[in-house]
C-alpha cells in the first residue's frame, strides 16, 4: 500500500524524535523498536531535482492522494503524476488520515501540529543518506 509520497518504495525519515519513536508502535503495532538520528557532513539534495511541501496545500494534497491511491493520476494529473514519480525525493507535512482514504469525500489533512516527513525514493540518494553507516549519529532503543 502507498504512503504518503512513494507506492510503497521510499526510505521515510523524520525531523520529530517522538514521532519517529512512536510510529512503529503505536501505527504499525511493533513493541522493539529503534530510532537512527542521522546527522549529514553536507547537503546531498542540492544536486537533485526532488518535490518540496513548506505547507498542506492543495499540491500537497493531490500528492499525498496520487500515491495513497496506487498512482491514480485523476488526483494530480497525467504530468504531475509523472514528475511526482520521478522525483528522487519528496519533503513535506505528514498525513493524519490515511486509513480513511476509502471514504468517497476523503482529502488529506496533515498532523497538528505539523510533523515533517522526508521520503527518499531514489536508492542511490538513499544510500548517499546512509552513507555505509558514516552518517548514524545515535541510535536509541
Amino acid at each position: 500500500e502507498g504512503g504518503d509520497f512513494s507506492d510503497g518504495r521510499g526510505f521515510y525519515v523524520t525531523s520529530d524524535y517522538f514521532f519517529g519513536h512512536k510510529w512503529p508502535q503505536e501505527m504499525m503495532k511493533r513493541p522493539n523498536t529503534a530510532v537512527i538520528v542521522f546527522k549529514l557532513k553536507n547537503d546531498k539534495f542540492s544536486s537533485k531535482a526532488g518535490k518540496a511541501f513548506s505547507v498542506d496545500s492543495k499540491e500537497w494534497q493531490n500528492a499525498i492522494g496520487f500515491f495513497r491511491n496506487k498512482k491514480d493520476s485523476n488526483c494530480c494529473g497525467i504530468k504531475k503524476g509523472k514528475e511526482l514519480i520521478r522525483c528522487p525525493y519528496i519533503f513535506g507535512p505528514i498525513s493524519k488520515d490515511g486509513k480513511d482514504m476509502k471514504n468517497q469525500n476523503w482529502s488529506p489533512r496533515a498532523r497538528t501540529p505539523k510533523v515533517f516527513e522526508l521520503c527518499l525514493k531514489d536508492d542511490l540518494l538513499a544510500d548517499d543518506f546512509y552513507n555505509h553507516g558514516h552518517n548514524i549519529h545515535k541510535t536509541f532503543f
